[in-house]
């Protein structure tokens, strides 16, 4: 039982294991893509910002003059006209990509705080990213050049008409506009005017769409000019070509098809689990209520390794690997349906011996009754004169029938005894050697044995055992007299005790006719053997059966040896009690 459970504790131990591990890696693989894809999007919406954070996480830098940059960033801000630092503590640029000659190689503390409040320095934007994951932190500079604004400051000073565009520009600003839009707004956000590429509609002018745009450099460029007279706004605005070609995937699409996917993989993985459930119990399982019905039915044949081995071993004989875990089960209910087969056969066999053993029991009451009937109905007749010698007789005839019937009915009473009832507070010290030796004088003496052969041999006479005297002296009568009454009068009988370490041995042997091994094996069954008054026994026919109840009450063990035609030997077994 505990193997089972070991396994069993340890198949779902592994399973819950494996259920959790492809759980968290599914979360992990989800969770990555999911970041990747924020990521990408960032990039997409702000390019300056997302990548130079991606740029920052990816470069590793061992020291000012060992720096690991990847080959792929530089090429995409070349592409996109974009340019890098890496600055050290000290100010000194220790890395660059694409850098105008224009951008120093030193930034002072002024230098930097003046990009941190403007963003810019001379003619471009600059974003800018704070590495502190090193001992001494590194500064990202990520710039790209201010044409816009240089722009917007031209067709200001050109065009300009009382804060509005004046005919000129409204004829030739189209021309010169290439993937930009000039606009013109009041305070309030209402639009005056509006040239060049349609980027910018009315409903999408207001404070939030303009700083959304102009928070997004690489993707839109976006400068202005405030006219202090008219209070109007010029605004520039252009969208880059790289960003265009930007797949603009909705989050909440991305979102449902990773939680769908999700979904699925688990509902997979259910299946695949549930399936290999069955597979793995479900067939075993299916097995065993077959057996039970088999075994319910009584059908024990049914539930044996020839029948089943087919589909349970494979072809070297051992168990297959989806019944293995179940083995032992497997193992008990051969055992369990091999003892109820035993035990169905031994009720029968009993039931068999009961009835011969009845039949014999009626047939020796029945003896002594038609004695004692006959001789009663004779009395009672009153048709003849009987004789002193003859009405002794009877009267000795109807005694011994009575003795015989009472010692009967005193044997059942005794068997059901020693059965139900707790001998052992009746137990005192005995001497057994003189118990052995006095009861086979009682046979030596008896003229009735006087063909027997009887011997002793007790090396010490002071054998003591706790017992009761009572059953132990019946237990003795019994194995003498069957050793009588079953064998031929002429037979020899040697009784003989022996010391074996704590225990002592009483040993009974006859030259008799022996026994067959099955009688050997019933010996001491209730129901084996009946008896007839013909034999000469103080026995019943239960003596054997009461013998070995009595020789366990004492705790102690019995044995037959025995061959046809060479005689029997017992050996019974107590603990020894020493009374030195």
């Amino acid at each position: 039982m505990k193997s089972i459970k070991r396994r069993l504790a340890t198949q779902f131990t592994i399973q819950f294991l494996i259920f959790c591990f492809l759980g968290i890696l599914t979360f992990l693989v989800l969770f990555f893509l999911f970041a990747n894809y924020l990521m990408r999007e960032e990039v997409k919406h702000n390019f300056a910002a997302g990548a130079l954070e991606i740029i920052a996480a990816e470069t590793i830098i061992y020291d000012d003059h060992d720096i690991n940059f990847r080959e792929r960033w530089a090429q995409e801000l070349i592409d996109k006209d974009l340019w890098l630092q890496i600055v050290n503590f000290d100010g000194e640029v220790i890395y660059s990509v694409n850098t105008p000659p224009d951008i120093p190689t030193f930034y002072s503390f002024h230098d930097m705080l003046n990009i941190e409040a403007t963003q810019r320095h001379s003619q471009y934007y600059i974003q800018h990213y704070l590495e502190s994951v090193y001992d001494e932190p590194f500064l990202f500079y990520l710039g790209f050049p201010l044409e816009e604004r240089e722009l917007l400051d031209q067709f200001y000073e050109q065009y300009n008409e009382n804060g509005l565009i004046s005919v000129q520009g409204q004829k030739e600003l189209p021309s010169l506009l290439n993937n930009q839009t000039l606009l013109v707004i009041d305070q309030d956000g209402k639009l005056l005017q509006s040239f060049g590429a349609d980027l910018l509609h009315e409903d999408e002018i207001g404070a939030l769409s303009l700083f959304s745009k102009k928070k997004q450099p690489g993707s839109h460029y976006l400068s202005y000019h405030f006219d202090e007279t008219s209070q109007h706004y010029w605004l520039l605005t252009s969208e880059q070509e790289h960003h265009q070609n930007f797949t603009n995937q909705s989050f909440f699409y991305f979102a449902f098809w990773a939680l769908l996917l999700s979904l699925l993989f688990v509902l997979i993985l259910g299946i695949f689990f549930t399936t290999w459930h069955v597979i793995r119990y479900g067939k075993p399982l299916m097995f065993f209520v077959g057996w039970l019905e088999h075994l319910k039915n009584g059908q024990y044949d049914l539930i044996s390794v020839d029948q089943s081995q087919k589909k349970i071993l494979n072809k070297k004989g051992k168990v297959r690997y989806k019944y293995r875990l179940f083995e032992p089960i497997m193992i008990s209910f051969y055992a369990v349906a091999s003892k109820l087969k035993k035990s169905e056969e031994e009720k029968m066999r009993q039931d068999s011996l009961r009835e011969e053993w009845l039949a014999g029991i009626s047939h020796d009451l029945r003896t002594p009754l038609s004695s004692i009937q006959g001789y009663g109905q004779l009395l009672e007749s009153n048709q003849y004169q009987w004789s002193q010698e003859e009405l002794l007789e009877m009267g000795q005839v109807i005694t011994k029938q009575s003795l015989f019937m009472l010692d009967l009915l005193k044997d059942f009473s005794l068997t059901f005894e020693l059965k139900n009832n707790d001998h052992s507070k009746t137990f005192s010290k005995v001497n057994f050697s003189k118990l052995a030796h006095h009861h086979l004088l009682k046979f030596i003496n008896d003229p009735n044995y006087n063909e027997n052969s009887f011997s002793f041999d007790a090396p010490n006479e002071n054998q003591f055992i706790l017992g009761n005297e009572n059953l132990l002296e019946r237990l003795l009568d019994n194995l003498v007299s069957n050793a009588i009454v079953h064998n031929p009068k002429e037979t020899s009988i040697h009784i003989s005790l022996r010391k074996k370490s704590s225990h002592i041995e009483y040993i009974i042997s006859d030259t008799g006719i022996g026994m067959d091994d099955d009688t050997q094996n019933h010996l001491f069954e209730r129901y084996y053997r009946g008896t007839n008054t013909e034999q000469k026994t103080d026995g019943s026919g239960l003596g054997m059966s009461i013998s070995k109840a009595i020789v366990e009450i004492h705790q102690g063990s019995i044995t037959v040896e025995s061959n046809l035609n060479q005689g029997t030997t017992i050996i019974i077994s107590f603990c020894q009690k020493l009374n030195d």
